[in-house]
Parts: structure tokens; C-alpha cells; sequence
């Protein structure tokens, strides 16, 4: 039994050895665990979730405030109010980790309403009907509803605030709505002046301006002028703004009539060899005081280039109004021979005209000088071949003798060198005789010039007017009698007082 006993003893004492082995070796395991949890748990937070607008702190990154790294990722560099997610590095001991950051937005924004008072027709802006608005992100402001502003009176709305993360805030808000009654003012409106058919632009520096309607209109009511009729009209610019007011500015409008026709210049006479052509716009310019434009018409139907002889051609210009200008030329249709006759003759006139001139001398001077070497160097015979001044003028230079035709067309070779303004005058009673001078212009109005000499009292007719020539013709069987209709107008006064015809001088 004893036996028995102290195998029980033995069996039990080696039980209690086991189990106490057993024990141990779970406490190990535990602590082993214990100290590999610590050992391999990660030290930062997967995610920190951040509201916008308040600072980032460090700690936050960890699992506890034991644990210290270094922030591998510039965390300053990121806006608070910057919604979204950011990878965060921090290095723990020799380890690197990563942490997400989620900035987000949860609360909404907050604003204090205001009485806005605004012109009937204008809409206040949004941001005008709120003030001291509050959030970490950017706020929208907007109308919930668009009130009605057409009608005066006080308008409830509803303001929206929103902010980026799509918080938003409602705020009631009383508009008032005033009535416009004040009209735009018009600026830069004068009184205005244009030529007769020309274009005006009434807006040209005139401005409209309205205390409540940025673009009002501006009308122009020139329904009374007559741009094409001269006088002085009344028009009126009219503002009106968006709500029907309207300002009216008178000013007047005057139109210079056109009473002036255009000038023709360039023209001359023109000599062109039988069956030869004419270029007869070459060198003629029109223009016109009014009229940038004038039309110019040329009537050259009596010319005939096939036939010897003078024809006359007609340039009309008219401008936009229908003032009409004419100027005549004569072309003279010649042979080949008269021609190189002619060439001869002005050639001839110009030695003639050296050596009785001077540059120094006035246009009266060379006249005058024209005047007293044809009275003296031809002599009169009473006869000459008529109807050719070219002719005439060939005989007076090669014969230096002819009659009143040859005087005449000496005269006038040696004006046309000279460059005298001069016009054939024909005695219009040819009943006992014909005769022929010129009327000559320096300047001053035309003039008579009769060289052929004349004996008697009063024979000299050196620039001399129709009065002056009228009383010798009347004692003298009506020599120097013409329709002055025919010709351009004359001078009336005398310049007699400044000719000395025995000494051959002037007096200027």
C-alpha cells in the first residue's frame, strides 16, 4: 500500500513539473508576442483626416506622443485650406513610412445679410447683399432664385453661399427697389457745320452717360435738315436709358450752300499737222472747292482733222451740285508746211523777244516793249494775206511790211513767246474796212492793243480801256468798232497817265 502511495506521490510531483513548464512556456510566448506587436506594429497613422483652415500639427502624424521622426515630406508647403490628399514621408529610426493626409471641409460658410437699395431694372450683384463672410475655402455667392427688379418696392431673396467642399448657407436678404426717374446726360453735342452734299457724323466726341443704365442709346432726329440744300436746320440727339427716361439736346446744323463751279485748268491751244490725232485731256485737271470729284466733259465734235483750219473745242466740268464751268480752246488743223512755219515764226519771235527784253523787266515793260518794236519796224502797205495769223506774223518777220492783220499777228507771235495772256478782237462793222488788234491781260484786267500806226490825234492805244478807245473810234469813221459781248470783260481804268508814247517810256 506504502507502494501504491508513493507511486501517486511520484505521478502526481512529476504532473505539477509539466504543467509549471507548460505555464512558462506561455508566459514566454506571451511576452515574445507582446515584445514583436511593439517591435513590428507601424509608429504613424495610415490616415489623418484634417479640417480645412486649421493648423497641421506634427503629433498628429503618430500613433502616440512617445514616438518622434523626421518629416521627410515639407508639410508647411501644403495650404491648410488646400482640399485633398497628400502623401505625407516620415522617417521613424531607419525606416521610412507614409501617411495619407486628407484635408476636407465639414463645416459650412457664414455671412451676415445687408439692405442693399438698388434703381428699378438693376439687379445688385450677389456679393453686394452680404457681407463678412467666413470659410477656409473660397466662397461662390449666388442668388438662389433672380429676384424681380423691375418694380419698386422692397424684394426678399435668398443668398447662397457655397464654398469649394459644397457646404452651403442660405441667407435671407430684403432688397429695396428704388425708382429711376433721372434721365442720361449727353455730352460733346455742338452745333455743327458741313458743306453742301456731303455726309455729317452727328457722333463723332458726343458721349451718353446714365446713373443707373451703363449703356443707355443715343438717337440722332435730323428728320429737318437738308444736307444737300444749304441753311441753317435743327436736329436733336435723344438719350434714353433702360428705364424710359429720355434727355433731348438741340443744337443746329448749318449746310454751306455750293455756289462755286470747278476750275478748269491745263487747257491751251492746240496745232496738230492734217490726219493727225489729239490727246485732248492731257494736262487739263479739274477741280473744285465742294466736290472731290467734278465730271469733265470735252466737245470736240466740230473738229475735223482731215480739213486745214481753226475749230473751236469746249471743256465743260460740272461738280455733285451742277455748277457747270466751260473753257474753249481753238485747234488749229494744219499742214506739214504752216506748221514748220509756224515753228519759224515763234523761233523768229523769240530772237525778236531777246533782244527787246529783260528778266528784269515787268510784264508791263515787255509789252509795252512788243508794242513799239511792231508800231515801228513794219512797214504799212495796205495789203496782207488774211485768215493765218501764223501767216501774217511770217510776212510782218520776213517782209516786215503788211497791213493792220500783219501788225496784229506780229503782236501776237511775240505775245505768245512771252507768255501774255491774249485774245483776237475783230471790228465787227466791216462795211468800209475790217480791222484787227488784241486785248492783252498782265494781271489787272484786259487791256487794248492796237499796233498799227495811226496818224493824227489820240493814235496811240497802248492798254487803253473801251471808254478810251470808244472816243477815238467815234471821231474816226468807227475804226475800232466790235460787240464786246463776244470777248472776256475789260478793265475801266485808265493807265494812260503811265505811257509816255514820244519818248517810248513808262512810268510804274
Amino acid at each position: 500500500m506504502s507502494e501504491n502511495v508513493n507511486h501517486k506521490k511520484r505521478k502526481k510531483a512529476k504532473g505539477g513539473k509539466i504543467f509549471l513548464i507548460v505555464l512558462l512556456t506561455l508566459i514566454l510566448l506571451a511576452v515574445a508576442g507582446v515584445v514583436l506587436y511593439y517591435a513590428l506594429r507601424k509608429p504613424v497613422v495610415d490616415n489623418v483626416h484634417h479640417e480645412a483652415g486649421t493648423f497641421i500639427y506634427e503629433e498628429t502624424f503618430f500613433i502616440n506622443d512617445r514616438i518622434r521622426g523626421e518629416f521627410l515630406t515639407d508639410i508647411s508647403q501644403i495650404g491648410i485650406s488646400d482640399l485633398g490628399e497628400y502623401a505625407i514621408q516620415i522617417q521613424v529610426r531607419d525606416r521610412v513610412y507614409t501617411s495619407t493626409l486628407t484635408i476636407v471641409d465639414t463645416l459650412p460658410p457664414h455671412g451676415k445679410a445687408l439692405s442693399p437699395e438698388t434703381l428699378e431694372g438693376t439687379l445688385p450683384a450677389p456679393q453686394d447683399c452680404v457681407k463678412d463672410i467666413e470659410d477656409a475655402t473660397e466662397v461662390s455667392v449666388s442668388y438662389k432664385e433672380t429676384p424681380d427688379v423691375t418694380i419698386p418696392g422692397a424684394v426678399d431673396t435668398m443668398i447662397v453661399l457655397q464654398d469649394e467642399a459644397g457646404n452651403t448657407t442660405e441667407i435671407p436678404v430684403t432688397i429695396t427697389v428704388l425708382a429711376d426717374a433721372e434721365p442720361p446726360v449727353i455730352e460733346g453735342a455742338v452745333d455743327l457745320t458741313i458743306d453742301e452734299g456731303l455726309t455729317l457724323e452727328y457722333f463723332n466726341g458726343v458721349t451718353v452717360t446714365d446713373n443707373k443704365d451703363d449703356n443707355p442709346t443715343l438717337e440722332i432726329d435730323d428728320s429737318k435738315v437738308d444736307l444737300n440744300q444749304g441753311g441753317v436746320y435743327e436736329a436733336y440727339y435723344i438719350a434714353t436709358d433702360k428705364n424710359g427716361n429720355m434727355a433731348k439736346f438741340p443744337i443746329t446744323v448749318t449746310v454751306i450752300p455750293d455756289v462755286l463751279a470747278p476750275v478748269i485748268e491745263g487747257t491751251q491751244d492746240i496745232t496738230v499737222e492734217v490726219g493727225g490725232s489729239i490727246s485732248y485731256r492731257k494736262g487739263v485737271t479739274v477741280t473744285d472747292d465742294k466736290d472731290e470729284n467734278p465730271t469733265l466733259e470735252i466737245d470736240n465734235s466740230q473738229v475735223d482733222l482731215d480739213t486745214p483750219g481753226e475749230y473751236e473745242v469746249i471743256y465743260t466740268a460740272t461738280d455733285r451740285k451742277g455748277n457747270a464751268t466751260s473753257v474753249s480752246i481753238k485747234v488749229t488743223v494744219m499742214t506739214l508746211e504752216s506748221i514748220a512755219m509756224e515753228q519759224e515764226v515763234l523761233e523768229k519771235a523769240a530772237d525778236i523777244l531777246a533782244r527787246i527784253t529783260n528778266e528784269n523787266m515787268t510784264s508791263m515793260e515787255k509789252a509795252f516793249a512788243i508794242y513799239r518794236w511792231t508800231l515801228t519796224n513794219i512797214g504799212y502797205t495796205g495789203t496782207s494775206e488774211k485768215g493765218d495769223w501764223i501767216k501774217g506774223a511770217y510776212q510782218a518777220f520776213k517782209n516786215r511790211s503788211g497791213d493792220c492783220y500783219t501788225y496784229f499777228a506780229a503782236a501776237k507771235a511775240l505775245y505768245q513767246v512771252a507768255g501774255i495772256e491774249n485774245v483776237d478782237i475783230v471790228k465787227s462793222d466791216t462795211s468800209r474796212s475790217s480791222h484787227y488788234w488784241s486785248i492783252i491781260n498782265l494781271g489787272d484786267g484786259w487791256y487794248h492793243v492796237d499796233c498799227t500806226p495811226r496818224t493824227g490825234e489820240g493814235d496811240n492805244f497802248f492798254m487803253v480801256t473801251d471808254a478810251e478807245l470808244e472816243a477815238y473810234s467815234s471821231q474816226h469813221r468807227n475804226s475800232h468798232i466790235f460787240d464786246g459781248s463776244l470777248y472776256p470783260e475789260r478793265a475801266t481804268e485808265s493807265l494812260q497817265h503811265l505811257v509816255n508814247y514820244s519818248k517810248g517810256t513808262l512810268t510804274q
